[in-house]
């Protein structure tokens, strides 16, 4: 009897027919327990032993080092199935932990899921109706639980390829391991009997295709196979003359000499079935029975099943496990990685990238968008040389590519990871955290960090020609001029043969005093020569002295007034890395949630200055932050803002915008590189491509293209030009004149006054003295009248009589 039964009534069956010693072969059900049928019994089991699939999965599970393992389970058969399992895994000494879980409902695997992502649990296997495994990946998959290092392996007997197209929802790479299907439909009488079988159902419904395997087909294929093995036992027994022709049976069971008879022809077909020393070749495969009542031979497929975020999911083989081979597992291909070997046969490679001059740039013409930059030469490049078509798109997000806190990836990362793209060509850096999910090429250009600000304003200095000498300097020259003035007149007043001994010995000399001391040497550092000079040995020697170091300090001046006349200078109080972390002025960042960003946090615990800039950068207000690198460049042209980003983009910036500038030496030493999807053959390809370039000369050669275009803008002023002597540059010599003018004619009024104030003194002095020469001269001629007088009065009083006549005479 062939039967194909559900779990319950097959049971049944099986023990009325043990009990009347019938042959059995029965197909069971997907979900019935697939224990080995007893010894002693009638019924032989068409499927494998479920201990053989329970060894594939172990073998798979060693080779993969799995250590700890979460197990999700429907009912008590999956539970009996994995605790053989892992009793078989005792057995070999081999130490590791594992947890099992019953699938309840949603909000319960939820929860669970949560608890396990808490407890870094990695790696999952599960033994579940498809209906709860798509559920608890589908849970899985909200919180970032099927991709990067978290591993899911499905385990079933029979899992056809219709059950695995439910986990089209699911974004990552499953690995399926189940039982070979190979469905060999060049058997003819099969087809023939298939084509009756399908006339019941519509045209479409099912499909021989190994892509699209229903579990009907399965079904339908297992019985053809307990058919073709009852028929072969037959032949057997009936070829060597031990056929027994069966009788009625009743239902109360053989009695007598009916008993005897009916288990003398079970023994006969059993023993048949354990002779066939030629497995009989199945639709399923080979099948025996020379080790028990269930198949002996069994081939497990394991596949890798890649669903893709927005796009269609597919699956291929990566490895097989054969009970009666050598070496059972042998794998083509490591589980969870992708498959994209085909790429070169009529293969579109999505490429995506992110719009940053010049690596990438847009232009809209009539025709449509049309990209160009240092990128776009190297797709080309690239495209040409592994001869394949290429389909171009943006990044939606305008990331570059980090991890959200979720745990999945956004940007440029993510559009790879997450199968939507299979390259990603932009000016990327090639990070640890990046390259643990993706792959990357090898550089195509390394780069440094470096700092973007604003050109200083160039204000005007009216006094210029002050700036060639510190002050402190200036100040040395003014007190030089008076103490070698104090020194030269002390030495003329000493010296026996100085200008103050001739003075005294003719007094027509000038004589040479502190004035003309200090005069005498203001002229030597002028270069004109004074009205007077030391006349002594000793003042001469000291005024030749004065001479040579006045001579020195003018040629000093010279030449460093016509550099800061005709080299303009831009002096910022930020020239590197140190001064823009030791002040707070100036707000310095760089682009939210990039790989620089997570850098600087990184190091902030390994170094004392970029602690502190990270300190800086993460309290500032406003944010030190910006969303993209345009944002930046404009925060640095209207704020007091400094731009942190990858150097080559910085240098090409600052062609454009005359107005900005690098300082410092770049730092955070990288390279930038290709992204491709994890396994993806064709990295090495696109590496060995990257490296003829770079022997060749062409990717300096495209860097030069687009990073070192003629610009319009001078060069940084930080450098040094030559530059016309401007008005404003020398206009404080200008100034000095007028201040001259100013102060002379102050002197001329000073002097006019103080001439006045002589010329009045003297005049008052004069009148002084003919006040008093007029007064000597009044009282002298009052004395003479007053004498005379005397004298008249005393002729009259002696001569009184001639009175008369005297006065007659007169």
């Amino acid at each position: 009897m062939v039967t194909s039964l559900t779990c319950d009534v097959h049971r049944a069956i099986q023990s009325m027919l043990d009990v009347h010693h019938v042959p059995h072969i029965g197909v069971l059900r997907n979900r019935c327990s697939n224990r080995a049928p007893p010894r002693d019994g009638y019924t032989f089991s068409i499927r494998p032993n479920l201990t053989l699939s329970n060894l594939a999965t172990l073998d798979l599970m060693k080779k993969m080092k799995w250590e700890e393992t979460v197990f999700f389970y429907d009912d008590e058969q999956d539970l009996v199935q994995i605790r053989d399992m892992l009793r078989t895994e005792s057995e070999d000494n081999r130490e590791t932990r594992f947890m099992m879980i019953k699938c309840d409902s949603a909000m319960n695997v939820r929860q669970k899921l949560m608890i396990l992502k808490e407890r870094n649990m990695k790696c999952f296997a599960v033994y579940c109706k498809m209906e709860h495994t798509v559920n608890i990946l589908m849970q899985a998959s909200s919180f970032a639980m099927t991709i990067g290092e978290y591993k899911w392996l499905l385990v079933g007997q029979v899992l056809s390829d219709v059950d695995l197209g439910g986990l089209s929802g699911i974004v990552g790479i499953v690995t399926v391991i189940r039982q070979s299907i190979p469905l060999h439909t060049d058997n003819s009488k099969f087809a023939e009997a298939w084509a009756l079988i399908r006339l019941g159902y519509p045209p479409n419904s099912t499909n021989l295709a190994l892509n699209s395997i229903t579990p009907a087909q399965v079904m339908y294929a297992y019985l053809y196979d307990a058919l073709l093995t009852m028929a072969t036992a037959i032949d057997y027994v009936t070829d060597r003359g031990k056929w027994l022709c069966p009788r009625n049976l009743s239902a109360e069971g053989p009695m007598g000499k009916d008993a005897l008879y009916s288990q003398r022809c079970g023994q006969k077909f059993k023993k048949a079935m354990k002779k066939l020393k030629t497995p009989v070749q199945g639709l399923l495969g080979e099948i025996s029975f020379l080790h028990g009542h269930s198949n002996d031979n069994l081939n497990m497929e394991i596949t890798s099943v890649e669903n893709l975020m927005n796009t269609s999911s597919h699956l291929w083989p990566i490895g097989s496990w054969n009970s009666v081979a050598k070496e059972k597992l042998n794998l083509i291909q490591t589980p969870f990685t992708r498959n994209l070997d085909s790429y070169k046969i009529n293969r579109t490679l999505r490429i995506v990238t992110i719009l940053e001059a010049p690596f990438m740039m847009k232009q809209e013409t009539e025709t449509g968008p049309q990209y160009m930059g240092y990128c776009m030469d190297l797709i080309t490049k690239i495209a040409e040389t592994l001869n394949v078509n290429y389909e171009l798109y943006e990044v939606p997000d305008n990331k570059y590519g980090s991890q959200n806190e979720d745990g999945t990836w956004n940007g440029l990362v993510g559009e790879v990871y997450y199968g939507r793209a299979h390259l990603a060509v932009a000016g990327m850096i090639i990070t640890s955290a990046r390259g643990s999910v993706v792959d990357f090429t090898k550089p195509f250009m390394n780069y440094g960090v470096s700092i973007l600000i604003r050109k200083p304003r160039q204000t005007t200095n009216t006094f210029a020609f002050l700036r060639p000498l510190r002050i402190s300097v200036w100040g040395c020259i003014a007190a030089s001029i008076l103490f070698t003035g104090i020194i030269l007149c002390i030495l003329d007043r000493i010296s026996p043969f100085s200008r103050y001994i001739e003075k005294q010995s003719r007094p027509d000399r000038v004589k040479f005093n502190l004035l003309n001391s200090v005069w005498f040497t203001f002229s030597g550092l002028m270069q004109q020569g004074a009205d007077d000079t030391p006349r002594s040995v000793s003042g001469r020697l000291m005024g030749a002295f004065w001479w040579f170091c006045s001579l020195i300090v003018v040629a000093t001046y010279t030449a460093n007034l016509a550099a800061f006349l005709t080299v303009s200078r831009m002096d910022t109080s930020i020239n590197s890395l140190d001064d823009l972390a030791i002040q707070s002025n100036v707000v310095y960042g760089t682009i939210e949630n990039s790989s620089l960003m997570s850098w600087f946090e990184r190091r902030s615990y390994q170094n004392e200055l970029y602690s502190r800039m990270w300190s800086f950068m993460s309290t500032v207000e406003p944010s030190a932050w910006v969303a993209t690198p345009e944002d930046g460049y404009e925060r640095v042209m209207k704020e007091d803002y400094a731009f942190l980003w990858d150097a080559p983009i910085l240098e090409y910036v600052k062609q454009q915008e005359c107005e900005m500038m690098t300082v410092g030496k770049p730092f955070n030493l990288k390279g930038y590189g290709i992204a491709t999807p994890r396994g993806a053959r064709y990295r090495e390809d696109i590496s060995v491509l990257l490296l003829k370039m770079q022997e060749q000369g062409l990717l300096e050669e495209l860097r030069t293209k687009w990073f070192e275009k003629k610009s319009s803008c001078l060069p940084d002023a930080a450098r040094g030009q030559l530059t016309d002597v401007q008005l404003e540059t020398v206009a404080g010599v200008f100034y000095v004149l007028v201040i001259g003018v100013a102060v002379a004619f102050i002197s001329l009024a000073l002097e006019k006054m103080y001439s006045s104030y002589r010329e009045y003194q003297k005049s008052m002095a004069a009148r002084g003295m003919q006040m008093q020469e007029y007064q000597v001269s009044k009282r002298t001629s009052v004395s003479t009248t007053a004498s005379s007088q005397h004298c008249d009065d005393m002729v009259t009083n002696t001569h009184s009589w001639p009175n008369h006549r005297s006065n007659s005479t007169f």
